[in-house]
């Protein structure tokens, strides 16, 4: 059995600009941002140059008249991505990867480890019976040490590359 040990604490994570899921960048002010919509409200985390957390802000979404005729969904999703935009452009965002530490913040949670790995180190995951998948198993979490992936939580799990990257979900 081996215990799986995270990353030092000092230790920046990559998280590259994903337009579809969250945006990331610096701000005017030279702050790396994370910023995405949710239901009701725009989000952006900001962190400083060592990766910790300076601030964060939340605004709610405009206001928007269900109706049942064809299109509205299309046009509450128009509306919803217009005001993200308005706003990240007000923040000043420019597009690119930040590094931020290991920490849970607002909706975002990173991992050295997925659960699935952490289980079969300590022996306790039994479906990996055969030899070489095992084998499999150990080479794969050698390469996620190696290439520096991690796991990035943000409703569900993303496998993330060494470069900041989604490799899986």
């Amino acid at each position: 059995m081996l215990k799986l040990e995270p990353r030092t604490t000092s230790h920046l994570y990559p998280i590259a600009d994903q337009s579809y899921e969250w945006n990331c960048g610096t701000d005017a002010r030279g702050l790396q941002v994370f910023t995405y919509f949710g239901l009701e409200e725009l989000t952006a985390i900001f962190f400083k140059s060592d990766g910790t957390v300076a601030e964060v802000k939340k605004r709610e979404l405009p206001p928007f008249a269900p109706s049942s005729g064809p299109g509205w969904r299309e046009a509450k999703e128009a509306s919803e991505a217009a005001a993200f935009d308005a706003w990240k452009r007000e923040i000043g965002i420019s597009s690119g990867t930040i590094r931020i530490r290991r920490q849970a913040v607002e909706d975002l949670i990173i991992e050295d480890w997925p659960e699935f790995f952490v289980e079969f180190a300590r022996g306790d995951d039994k479906t990996e019976r055969r030899e070489e998948n095992r084998q499999r198993l150990w080479d794969e979490i050698e390469r996620w040490w190696r290439e520096g992936c991690y796991v990035l939580w943000f409703g569900k799990d993303y496998w993330m590359e060494g470069d900041g990257t989604i490799g899986s979900t």
